[in-house]
């Protein structure tokens, strides 16, 4: 039997689940799927700046990062079609296109120490396969220059991010310098422009806390199932 008292405290935790449930099913856009064209260059504006929610958009592309968001903390697409999302686990992120191939795994640091072809060097972002074999790297620290230079593994330039001041708003220019590598993909430098906003803001934490809540309410509500079952079964 539950008391009054129990009975508050298992409807506010109820009422704070659905609010959860709310939030799981607020889904961004993810309908149809599209490729973005090819070619030298791209230039996307920032449309919407707040803590918990960015769009860099021009023409056809469009960049979004925003929270709480599950299904990943920086969303592409092209002409108003879902093309690609990133999605973080620990110090790693997934760059995943609409069709759930997951094109390139970037680790994120603050300057790290890594080994490419026998090679030591520092770097700021380093880009994997799904076989974790290493493609791709920036050795620039965003932290203090605008600009992100991605090379492959032999120091040749694949593209550069750079982020300037265009009248009264913020801007993104892309430019690619190797058509044939993976890298060059422009769904994977523009969810990289949108990792950049999220991780530049509160995104990650805040994605990462809801995920986190969101697992500890399930584990609870578990709980609460198996001892209500237990309770009803008079072994309790």
């Amino acid at each position: 039997m539950l008391y009054p008292k129990e009975k508050r405290v298992l409807w506010c935790f109820f009422t704070f689940t659905v609010v959860l449930i709310l939030i799981y099913f607020d889904k961004p856009r993810l309908t149809g799927c599209s490729t973005i064209p090819r070619k030298d260059m791209y230039v996307v504006d920032r449309d919407i700046d707040s803590e918990l929610h960015k769009k860099y958009v021009r023409g056809y592309h469009e960049v979004v990062c925003k929270c709480p968001n599950i299904y990943g903390d920086s969303l592409v697409y092209y002409d108003d079609i879902f093309v690609m999302y990133t999605h973080q686990l620990w110090s790693s992120t997934s760059f995943v296109n609409c069709n759930e191939n997951v094109l390139t795994v970037v680790e994120i640091g603050n300057y790290f120490k890594v080994k490419i072809r026998e090679n030591e060097m520092f770097v700021s972002y380093l880009f994997k396969d799904e076989n974790n074999n290493v493609i791709g790297y920036s050795d620039v620290r965003y932290v203090m220059l605008d600009v992100i230079k991605i090379k492959d593994v032999y120091g040749n330039q694949i593209a550069t991010l750079e982020k300037s001041k265009l009248g009264i708003g913020w801007t993104w220019n892309i430019t690619i310098d190797n058509q044939n590598h993976i890298l060059s993909e422009p769904s994977i430098l523009l969810a990289l422009v949108g990792k950049i906003e999220c991780r530049n803001s509160s995104h990650d934490l805040c994605n990462f806390t809801y995920n986190f809540i969101s697992i500890i309410v399930f584990i609870i509500w578990f709980i609460i199932w198996v001892l209500l079952t237990m309770l009803y079964q008079g072994l309790l």
